[in-house]
């Protein structure tokens, strides 16, 4: 079984760490890049509204992100 395993990169937007990363009334098409700190503390996304999005890790339905506009279309990387 894989549950503790520790991952060199977390690169996948579905998973129990990334819960929260999905705002409501979303299908989560949205989000097209996710990634972890090299510390564990935080994880990215970038999003179709231009935004690259900072959470805590791991994070819940209902987290807050710290929002920064990054672009004026897409944002497919983190």
């Amino acid at each position: 079984m894989l549950k503790d395993e520790k991952w060199a990169t977390y690169s996948v937007k579905l998973g129990w760490w990334v819960k929260g990363i999905f705002p409501p009334a979303t299908d989560g098409s949205h989000i097209n890049g996710v990634d972890r700190s090299n510390s564990g503390l935080i994880v990215a996304t970038g999003d179709d509204f231009g935004f690259v999005n900072l959470y805590r890790n791991p994070n819940d339905k209902g987290s807050k992100a710290n929002s920064y506009r990054a672009h004026s279309s897409h944002v497919v990387r983190v």
